[in-house]
C-alpha cells in the first residue's frame, strides 16, 4: 500500500511511519501543518497526484491545519483518511470527532472511547502506542546524561497532581534527578523546578541516548483513567530498555505486571520507597529493565501496529 502521512512528528518519523516502511509499504510524510494555510490545499492536492496513497494517516491535531480545506481536498480527490485520535479521551469532542466524521476509519489508544464512537455510527477500532526497535533501543550511555533519574516529559496542567506523587518528592529530597520538557521554569505552574535539575528541552533523537544512561526512567500521563491510554513515553522507555517508574494508572496495571516490566507509585512516600529500593538492588533493576523490554518488542512493535491498520484498512477498500 502506499500511505501519505499528513504531520511530522517523531511518533510518525520514529515510529509508525517505519513500521509501514518494514512491512514493504510507500510511505511519504509531509508536514500540512509547516504550510501557509492559503496553500494547504494545493500543497496537499499536490502530493495526493504526485504520491497517489491508498489513504491518508493523520493522528492528533498540528496547529496550523486549516480543516475545512484539508476535509474539502479529501473529498474533492476521493482519498480515504486513517484519523489515529492519539488524544483521546481528553480531545474527543473537540477534535477527534470532526476528524472522524470524514474518515473512513477512527483508530483510538482510549477503549473507552470505542462506544462514543460507535453511538456516532462511525467506523473506529483499538490502535496503542508502540515502540521502534530500531530507533528505541539499547545505546552506549553517554556522560552528560547519566543520572539517577530522568523525566522527558512537559510540564502540563493536567499532571500537577502526578508531579506532586513521583517529581516534587526527589527534587525535594535532592536526588540526582534531571528533566527535560516545557514549563518546568515557569514561576506561574504550581510546581517549578529548581536550574540545577533542568535539562531544556530534549532533541527526540536523544531520547535512546538519555534512556540507556540513566538508572530510572519516570512516566506521566495525561489520562489516568483509562484501561489503555498511556503516554507513548511507556513504550518508548521500556524499548530502550529503561527501567520505568511511572505514575499509577489503570492502563499500566492492565497491560503490564508490576514488579517484572515496570513499576508504579501511587504516592510519595511509594516514589521514595521505589526509588531507594531499585537504586540500591542494580540486579533487580536490570531485570525488570529487560524484561519490560522483551514484552514491549514482542507485542508492542510499530511494525505489529501498521500491520493491524493495514488489515482493518483492506477490509474495508
Amino acid at each position: 500500500m502506499r500511505v501519505l502521512f499528513t504531520n511530522n512528528p517523531p511518533l510518525i518519523k520514529y515510529g509508525l511511519a517505519v513500521g509501514f516502511q518494514q512491512l514493504g509499504h510507500d510511505t511519504k510524510i509531509i508536514g500540512l501543518w509547516q504550510v501557509e494555510q492559503e496553500r494547504q490545499g494545493a500543497f496537499l492536492r499536490q502530493a495526493i497526484e504526485e504520491f497517489k496513497p491508498d489513504f491518508i494517516l493523520t493522528e492528533g491535531h498540528a496547529a496550523g491545519v486549516h480543516l475545512p480545506t484539508f476535509f474539502a481536498v479529501l473529498k474533492q480527490t476521493g482519498t480515504p483518511l486513517v484519523y489515529w485520535a492519539i488524544e483521546d479521551p481528553i480531545q474527543f469532542s473537540t477534535v477527534s470527532k470532526q476528524y472522524a466524521r470524514h474518515a473512513l476509519l477512527t483508530l483510538t489508544t482510549t477503549q473507552e472511547c470505542l462506544p462514543w464512537y460507535k453511538a456516532l455510527g462511525l467506523h473506529a477500532d483499538l490502535l496503542l502506542f508502540g515502540c521502534n526497535p530500531a530507533f528505541h533501543r539499547n545505546v552506549p550511555p553517554e556522560e552528560k546524561y547519566r543520572h539517577d533519574i530522568v523525566l522527558v516529559a512537559s510540564n502540563y496542567a493536567n499532571r500537577y497532581y502526578q508531579v506532586d506523587v513521583l517529581v516534587k518528592p526527589l527534587v525535594e529530597k535532592g536526588y540526582d534527578i534531571k528533566v527535560w520538557g516545557y514549563w518546568w521554569d515557569d514561576e506561574q505552574r504550581p510546581t517549578r523546578l529548581p536550574d540545577q535539575f533542568l535539562g531544556g528541552l530534549l532533541p527526540y533523537e536523544q531520547l535512546p541516548q538519555v534512556y540507556s544512561s540513566a538508572k530510572i526512567v519516570l512516566g506521566l500521563h495525561c489520562v489516568d483513567t483509562s484501561t489503555t491510554q498511556t503516554s507513548m513515553r511507556t513504550y518508548e522507555a521500556l524499548g530502550c530498555g529503561a527501567f520505568y517508574l511511572t505514575y499509577y494508572t489503570p492502563a499500566h496495571e492492565h497491560l503490564f505486571q508490576f514488579g517484572k516490566h515496570l513499576v508504579w507509585s501511587k504516592s510519595p512516600s511509594e516514589t521514595i520507597q521505589l526509588v531507594d529500593r531499585y537504586l540500591q538492588d542494580h540486579d533487580a533493576r536490570r531485570k525488570i529493565a529487560v524484561q519490560g523490554q522483551w514484552l514491549v518488542y514482542e507485542r508492542d512493535t510499530y511494525v505489529q501496529r501498521a500491520a493491524r491498520v493495514v488489515e482493518l484498512v483492506t477490509e474495508m477498500l
